[in-house]
């Protein structure tokens, strides 16, 4: 796995694909395992069912089954964490993105908020720049995209500006699945629990889950997480109080209104389970939100509130990811649509990966 991840890293975005015998005798292990699921990994190595089930849990992460999760995505997900151990943002994880906006305007860039982007502007077949909701135009040398793909050529570009083979690309591209989440304020401590973030199966079938899930039904006794975000940095609750995050995996189509019935319904089974852990949870609750797959859609716009991009099947995982460049001149793509994939670390990479694709085409004078 350290060593698949090891080549994905350092496989430059320019690498033609299509060169079979350069690219198997430069990066063996990456050629070797780029169209297998962690599942085939593992069986070349594993035989208990058991101990397989236990080096799987954390594919739970990409919401995939190992059955179908990329060994390369599966790698990106173990190694980061193996190799770097785990990181948390001090005060709240809003800081990052802010503490960027402020480097960006002390070297004299502007940021837009509240301002909808409506079209992105073609020239020549060539991105210019972009047209806001209220009319006005920005334009510039290189124009950057980390929204959900589809609706990025589909809607801010239209189909008709895009060649009939990336079309085609695009349309069978599968979204991951989406969460429920359930944010709760609650009185007093959560010294109840050891560690602040937990993960609860209750059988070891990591495929039964996703069979309902493709049914579009959330199992009574589906895996679930508990996290107490408050355990991991006071900050994030007033004295005397704490904050904690129920989820689990919810597909877009369970629900066609996700309405308050089906919100109280699966806040009521999170609960419930949670109260094993946490004694006369529900009457410390001080204040609930819960966040659907519709909601996800609403914010983001990802296609059905898909919470990593693309799907890390291996068809859509590693080098088969969308690439940073794209069949419009001056126009990249960033974030977990393209590679390496979904997750805060992911998308991180990628930005730094996009910004050096198009600094190195600026740096050789390209217009």
């Amino acid at each position: 796995m350290r060593n698949i991840f090891e080549e994905f890293s350092i496989v430059p975005s320019s690498l033609n694909w299509f060169e079979p015998s350069s690219f198997s005798s430069r990066y063996p292990f990456l050629s070797r395992y780029k169209d297998k699921t962690y599942e085939e990994l593992l069986n070349e190595f594993v035989s208990d069912p058991f101990l397989k089930t236990l080096l799987s849990i954390r594919s739970s992460y990409a919401l995939l089954p190992p059955e179908e999760i990329s060994v390369v995505g599966m790698a990106g997900i173990e190694m980061s964490y193996f190799n770097y151990g785990v990181s948390c943002v001090e005060g709240n994880v809003e800081q990052l993105p802010l503490k960027m906006g402020d480097a960006l305007k002390k070297m004299g860039g502007q940021i837009l908020t509240d301002q909808e982007v409506q079209q992105i502007l073609i020239e020549e077949k060539k991105a210019i720049g972009v047209r806001l909701k209220d009319g006005q135009e920005l334009t510039g040398k290189a124009v950057v995209s980390n929204i959900d793909a589809h609706y990025t050529f589909s809607d801010l570009i239209g189909e008709d500006q895009i060649p009939s083979g990336f079309r085609s690309k695009l349309k069978g591209m599968k979204p991951s699945l989406s969460y429920f989440i359930l944010y709760l304020g609650i009185e007093g401590g959560l010294d109840e629990l050891s560690v602040s973030n937990n993960e609860v199966f209750s059988e070891g079938d990591l495929q039964k889950e996703y069979r309902s899930l493709y049914e579009n039904r959330i199992p009574e006794k589906a895996p679930f997480y508990l996290f107490g975000p408050s355990m991991a940095n006071p900050s994030h609750a007033p004295k005397g109080k704490s904050t904690l995050c129920l989820s689990i995996k919810a597909p877009f189509h369970f629900s066609p209104d996700w309405n308050l019935s089906v919100k109280d319904e699966l806040s009521r089974r999170l609960i419930s389970r949670a109260s094993k852990f946490i004694p006369n949870l529900e009457k410390r609750i001080l204040v609930k939100v819960e966040t659907t797959p519709k909601t996800i859609e609403q914010w983001t716009r990802n296609r059905w509130g898909a919470a990593y991009g693309w799907a890390q099947i291996p068809r859509q995982s590693g080098i088969y990811r969308l690439p940073r460049t794209t069949p419009v001149p001056n126009l990249y793509l960033t974030g977990h649509w393209t590679s390496p994939g979904g997750g805060i670390a992911g998308v991180v990479a990628s930005g730094e990966l996009t910004a050096e694709t198009v600094l190195n085409r600026f740096a050789k004078g390209e217009q």
